[in-house]
């Protein structure tokens, strides 16, 4: 046995063959990318003329019930119906509750005027009237510390304290108890001052003293200063009388009985005189 000799080289192509026999089906090949949309030709319509009425066909049957529809609109009010016939007689109901009270009404035209009505009976007797006669001055000691009342019809102009008399720069002043300047209505141990032509007062410098009307109170053992001397000192009230007032004395322990048509105011004891270092005067 000998070597393999090198290769050769290629010959000539031969004659083709016959066509050979089909193979077997191949596998599905791959999905081609979309063609472009197709565009529909352009037909122009020609609108023809109508057709005849045809005949009506027969009626259909009945078809199935649809389904409900929402409510509509509420419609008019229609006319008043006509009153139906009288119904017969119901079961009678339990009372109802009260209703709310209603508006106030109009008020109504005024009435007739009516007849007089009976006398009624009296009423009580009224205060006395104040006299029309102005400037008569009353005076009234009550000779305690309360303030004294006023006659029936008198009316009280001012009230205070009843003063006797006093001495000052060796002078005596009395004070009627029947004047209106016998009741000052503040209290003061030196009621007065006394000033010379040249203008110049003086105020309790020198033996001044003041007598007041005292009370019926027992007197006190020790001197009394400021508030402790009201209980000791006589009250007074001042009245406008309508007429001037007369005092009468009975000169016996008998009260006395006031002249035909006047009327008694009060009744006392007559208090005759005071005296002092200097004066005694009537009161």
């Amino acid at each position: 046995m000998g070597f393999v000799g090198i290769v050769g080289i290629p010959g000539d192509l031969g004659p083709t063959g016959p066509k050979g026999d089909r193979g077997p089906t191949g596998f599905p090949g791959p999905v081609g990318s979309p063609g472009l949309p197709p565009v529909p030709p352009k037909l122009v319509a020609v609108q023809g003329t109508s057709g005849a009425h045809g005949s009506r066909g027969p009626q259909g049957p009945l078809g199935n019930m649809g389904p409900h529809g929402p409510p509509g609109d509420p419609g008019l009010r229609g006319p008043s119906g006509k009153p139906g016939p009288q119904g017969s007689g119901g079961i009678s109901a339990s009372p109802g509750f009260r209703g709310d009270q209603g508006r106030r009404g109009l008020q109504g035209p005024g009435g007739f005027e009516g007849a007089a009505g009976d006398p009624g009976t009296p009423g009580l007797s009224g205060m006395p009237g104040r006299s029309i006669n102005i400037g008569y001055l009353l005076v009234k000691h009550s000779q305690s510390d309360q303030e004294p009342m006023c006659p029936v019809g008198m009316n009280k102009l001012w009230s205070g304290y009843s003063l006797l008399y006093f001495e000052g720069q060796d002078k005596a002043h009395n004070q009627d108890l029947g004047l209106a300047g016998s009741c000052l209505s503040r209290f003061s141990t030196m009621p007065f001052l006394y000033c010379n032509p040249g203008d110049v007062c003086y105020y309790s410098s020198r033996n001044d003293k003041s007598y007041w009307l005292s009370t019926t109170a027992p007197l006190p053992m020790m001197p009394v200063v400021e508030e402790e001397i009201r209980p000791y000192i006589s009250r007074c009230s001042v009245c406008e009388a309508p007429a001037t007032a007369i005092a009468i004395h009975s000169q016996d322990v008998s009260i006395p009985h006031c002249p035909e048509g006047w009327r008694s105011l009060w009744i006392g004891y007559s208090f005759l005189m005071v005296c002092s270092s200097f004066v005694d005067y009537d009161t």
